[in-house]
């Protein structure tokens, strides 16, 4: 029997919720006329929504083909109306620019040859001088002072337009200037402090130690304003005063005995352990050093690598074999000898 037996079950089988249609998108353009010597021309849609359940499929085609002897009948697509030109990207000796349009109309119009959407054309013709020097743009306006009273300073830059050709002068001229600029006097105002920072750690665990903490100014004072003492700018307060004679350090218990070793034939190791027997207090300190102690086994003999036992092929009945001649019962009986190798039992 060729091939092997097939079941098939129906499921699935409740009707769907919904029910789509297949729905597809407008034709596009035709397009291939536009070659010279072309002899066909074609547009495409696409599926934009697959059938679901009960819907109708997608049977009508997404291509479609037509002569170009038949394009009289239709129309060239219109355009929309030309872009602004392109900046010149050189100041002088001749450069490019170009500007584009773009398809519009129907979608049966025919298309336009694409060098028909792009305009290209010359720009600062005129040849650029080999010693022409640096050109510099005009100075901006002065910005806003710096300050919103009293003395400040403002500000005015220019940029490089063109630079030095072969021979011509350089650029050697500063592109920002700045200018005192007075305003009405400042009121006056107070040196302000920021919030104090963070206690720092003391210095010592018990028996009296110090913790420090430090502040920023806020505010600077301007006018005659009251300057901050810098006295005010660090703090140093007294901690863990408690009497050391109070403080309980951590402590280990004595180390266990080491284990047995972990092989009988190296490599091999041993353990021991032990475990905190008191825990310090606040001012105390903390238990260091190892839980667990590990140790390589000493003195041990180089394990030797296990190997299977092998036995010999089985003799011809009736061989003279003198080690089992006493297990031999009769010429109709074989044997094999053991291999001479370790682990047969």
């Amino acid at each position: 029997m060729a091939g092997c037996p097939v079941k098939t079950e129906t499921c699935n089988t409740h009707p769907c919720e919904r029910s789509q249609d297949c729905v597809v998108s407008e034709w596009g353009r035709w397009h291939g006329c536009e070659v010279e010597g072309a002899k066909q021309m074609t547009r495409q849609r696409r599926i934009e929504t697959y059938a679901e359940g009960d819907g109708e499929p997608c049977d009508s085609p997404l291509t479609e083909t037509a002569g170009c002897d038949g394009r009289d009948t239709l129309q060239w697509c219109s355009t929309t109306e030309w872009s602004q030109w392109t900046a010149c990207p050189v100041a002088c000796g001749g450069g490019q620019q170009q500007r584009s349009r773009h398809l519009s109309g129907e979608s049966s119009c025919i298309p336009m040859a694409k060098q028909d959407l792009k305009e290209v054309r010359g720009c600062n013709v005129e040849s650029c001088e080999e010693n022409e020097g640096c050109i510099l743009s005009p100075w901006t306006h002065w910005g806003q002072c710096s300050q919103d009273c009293g003395t400040g300073v403002s500000t005015r830059s220019r940029s490089i337009d063109q630079s030095a050709g072969d021979g011509g002068k350089s650029c050697h001229a500063s592109l920002k200037e700045m200018q005192e600029c007075v305003l009405e006097p400042c009121p006056v105002r107070d040196c302000v402090w920021h919030s104090w920072d963070s206690w720092s750690g003391c210095s010592c665990t018990c028996g009296g130690g110090l913790k420090r903490r430090a502040r920023t100014i806020k505010v600077a004072p301007r006018a005659g304003g009251t300057p901050c003492d810098p006295s005010d700018k660090t703090q140093v307060a007294p901690c863990n005063t408690q009497s050391c004679e109070d403080c309980v350090d951590g402590r280990w218990t004595i180390w266990s005995l080491w284990s047995e070793c972990t092989a009988s034939c190296a490599p091999g190791y041993r353990w021991r352990h032990r475990s905190i027997a008191r825990r310090n207090n606040d001012c105390g300190q903390p238990v260091t050093g190892l839980e667990e102690d590990y140790q390589m086994c000493e003195d041990l003999p180089i394990c030797v690598q296990d190997e299977d036992c092998k036995v010999s092929d089985w003799t011809s009945p009736g061989s003279d074999i003198d080690v089992y001649s006493s297990l031999a019962q009769g010429p109709e009986r074989s044997a094999r000898l053991l291999g001479a190798q370790w682990g047969c039992y």
